[in-house]
């Protein structure tokens, strides 16, 4: 007896060796081609060696299709070397079920699928859970459900949220919000307790008077407390000390505004020196009000 195989027994060799260790018990791995049309729901697939002692649970079978699916998802099939139609399946989102919607199966891409028993599952997670974000929900900003943000949105929230289009110097609109300005305060304004004082900033201007008497204000004294007094010609600086019984006028460049003191209410009256001319004041200390 000869020690060498001819044609028949390597052919049948390499058969076993494919059966045993390529394909294994469950029916092995195949490449197939699908050139059926985009919108035809029955796929069919030419697979070399492919017969229905392969259509086995566990067997995969990699596939190119030449046309990306349109067809209805529902009813999506594909028959391998005429072993029979068999639904095409996708795990979505942890659940076996169907395409979610048509276009899923790229043209000239390689989708690996599996065999079940039932169905060709094709072996990668279609995620659904989250839908597109809309641009009304971009807008509200309310909305509670997951949703997938594409570079379309990305660029509108941007634009629509912070319009800013140059900034240092270059080209274009730029869009700046400030806080809103309050009211600018009339002659002899008083303030007399700290929610009257928290309804305004803490800077305030007050206009000459039109008959042409000095510009005045009344403001509270609270501990620690100094203000910065402007005119058009002169820079003080008012100071309270740490319990608020005495204040200070200091000179920064000018002169000195006419500062009278009410210890009953606690109130520094502040008095221009010159009449037809406004005064600003800027409050620099944050202490609380004194009863």
């Amino acid at each position: 007896m000869s020690n060498f195989l001819d044609n028949n027994g390597l052919l049948y060799f390499w058969q076993s060796i494919k059966s045993k260790f390529l394909r294994g018990n469950a029916g092995g791995v195949f490449y197939g081609s699908c050139s059926t049309a985009a919108g035809t729901v029955a796929k069919v697939v030419a697979c070399a060696d492919f017969t229905a002692d392969n259509l086995k649970a566990g067997t995969i079978i990699i596939v190119t299709f030449t046309a990306t699916n349109s067809g209805a998802v529902a009813n999506l099939t594909m028959n391998v070397n005429g072993t029979g139609a068999k639904h095409i399946k996708y795990i979505n989102n942890g659940t076996l079920g169907n395409l979610s919607s048509a276009g899923y199966l790229k043209a000239n891409t390689e989708y690996p699928f599996y065999y079940d028993g039932a169905n060709w599952v094709c072996l990668f997670n279609v995620n659904s859970t989250y839908s597109a974000l809309s641009e009304a929900d971009m807008h509200t900003g309310t909305a509670t459900t997951g949703r997938l943000i594409t570079a379309q949105r990305l660029k509108q929230a941007v634009e629509y949220h912070a319009p800013v289009t140059s900034v240092n110097g270059s080209t274009g609109d730029v869009t700046v919000t400030v806080p809103t300005k309050t009211s600018d305060l009339t002659n002899d304004s008083t303030f007399v307790t700290e929610a009257q004082l928290n309804n305004y900033a803490k800077s305030y201007y007050v206009k000459s008077p039109s008959d042409g008497s000095k510009a005045t204000i009344t403001i509270n004294v609270r501990e620690n407390d100094s203000w910065l007094y402007l005119s058009y010609d002169k820079v003080a600086l008012i100071s309270c000390n740490h319990d608020a019984t005495l204040h200070e006028v200091r000179q920064l460049y000018g002169g000195l505004p006419t500062v009278t003191r009410d210890e009953s209410n606690r109130t520094l009256t502040i008095t221009n020196d010159k009449a037809w001319q406004p005064m600003r004041l800027i409050q620099l200390g944050t202490a609380s009000y004194i009863d």
